[in-house]
This record gives C-alpha cells, structure tokens and sequence, in this order.
C-alpha cells in the first residue's frame, strides 16, 4: 500500500504555542541525521510524501538542511508546515528541490504585520521556486457552514486552505461510528520512533509499534494496526482514543468531507 502522505517528526521543540495545536507533553528533542535517514529509507517508497512534522516546529531543527540534502539525494517529495515565525532566517534552506509543498498556519500570526510579513517571503519564495506549492493555512473556522471552498488559488501556485479546528475531549462520551483518513492515507512516526495512525497523535495516544524496534512493515502488518484500519473503512471506531476524536466522530459525518 502506498500512503499519499508519511509524516515524520523531526523536532517536538516549538519557539510558539497555538491554541489550534498546543504542546506535546513529550520529550522535547530533535532527531538525529542519522535516525532521520535510516527512517527516511524505510518509509520512502511507502509515501508519495514525506512530511517533517507532527509537533514541533520544523523549521527550528539545526540540521533541517541536511536533512532536505538526504531527501533529495534519494528523491524524496517533502512537505513542511510552519508557523512562518522563522521563514526569512531559513529562506534559503527553503528554497531547497527537496521541498514540494509549505504550509503557513496564518492563524498563529499575532498581528497584521505577522500576516503581511509571512506573505510577502511567501510570494518571494514563489518567485525563485516556481514548483513549490504553498497554502496559507486559515483553521479558525466556526462551523462547517463557514469554511466554503475549502481551497482558493489566490496566486500561481500559492491557495488559501480554510479549516474548522477540531477538539480531542478524553472525557467525551465514546461513539463507536465515524471515519478518519489515518491509516488509509497517511500515519505519522515520532521523534521517539513511536509509529500512531495520524498526526493527531502528538502525545502518543495510540501507538502501533516502534521503528527502532521493528521495521514499518511489520508495524503497519500487525494485527492492532489492521484492527483500526479496518475500523475505519466500514466506518467503526474500534479505537477507545478515535471515539473521543471530534475529527473521527463529527467531521467525517457529514458528508461533504468523506
């Protein structure tokens, strides 16, 4: 099975603390090259592509541009998200082959002149990477009925992508019915190697296996890992963690997002 996305975590640091995403209650630490490249060799054929985050912010990582160098050197597509606040210091290490497509959480912007300035290196970017997708991420959205297009070019190459933020309420009442794409397009690998189903999984919450201790396809084979994928396709939450998640259990009802 090829997954249309693999998120890697390469840092649980973070320089801001958004609402929308919070700290992880992990280890704070960064990836080693060495780790990041013998995961990046298990996981590459398995992904469209390879996405550097989970928690974290990515573009904190002192090697992040050896890590983009390894990337390209095995033809690796790779993905960032980024709260912008440090795109100017690392413009050039972004502008690296390796990187096909950068999200801006424009709703970790503080004031105006955050937006205008992450904008502004964004279209500077554009111009000197005219292969790079870039989207402004706007998860702030009230309700489903505000979000609309959840897609809007706004510049060759460059979309404003709207969103409803979703909640993970360990006291919820647990619905067994509900959908996610965890498993059935992307998972997501930790710094600690720890392998969950999605990238909501920031502090462990489900934990399939780990990669240092067995291969990824030995983890993805295992029988818990099928026990939820399978879940999933007939519409079951067989996960007590996924029948908390709002995004399991409230998004994908509505039609409009399955």
């Amino acid at each position: 099975m090829r997954f249309k996305k693999i998120y890697l975590e390469i840092t649980t640091y973070c320089n801001k603390s958004c609402k929308f995403c919070g700290n992880t209650s992990r280890k704070k630490e960064f990836l080693s090259v060495e780790n990041f490249e013998a995961r990046l060799k298990q996981i590459k054929d398995l992904g469209e592509k390879i996405y550097l985050h989970v928690a974290g912010e990515p573009l904190m990582h002192p090697n992040l541009a050896e890590f983009l160098k390894i990337a390209e050197n095995n033809n690796v597509s790779i993905g960032i998200a980024t709260n912008g606040l440090l795109i100017e210091k690392q413009f050039n290490t972004l502008l690296s082959p390796a990187i096909h497509e950068l999200n801006i959480s424009l709703h970790s912007a503080e004031n105006s002149e955050d937006y205008e300035k992450f904008v502004n290196l964004a279209y500077e970017l554009a111009k000197k990477r005219n292969d790079l997708i870039i989207n402004f991420r706007m998860w702030n959205q009230e309700k489903m009925s505000d979000v609309g297009a959840q897609k809007r070019k706004i510049a060759d190459n460059i979309f404003l992508h709207f969103a409803v933020p979703f909640s993970w309420d360990k006291n919820a009442e647990p619905q067994k019915t509900g959908f996610c794409y965890g498993l059935q397009s992307h998972f997501a690998i930790l710094c600690d190697g720890s392998v969950t189903p999605c990238c909501i999984c920031k502090n462990g919450e489900i934990i399939l296996g780990n990669i240092n201790e067995k291969s990824i396809t030995q983890i993805l084979a295992s029988p818990k890992t099928k026990a939820i994928a399978g879940g999933f396709t007939r519409r079951e939450l067989v996960n007590e963690v996924c029948q908390k998640c709002e995004f399991a259990r409230q998004r994908f009802n509505n039609k409009s997002y399955q």
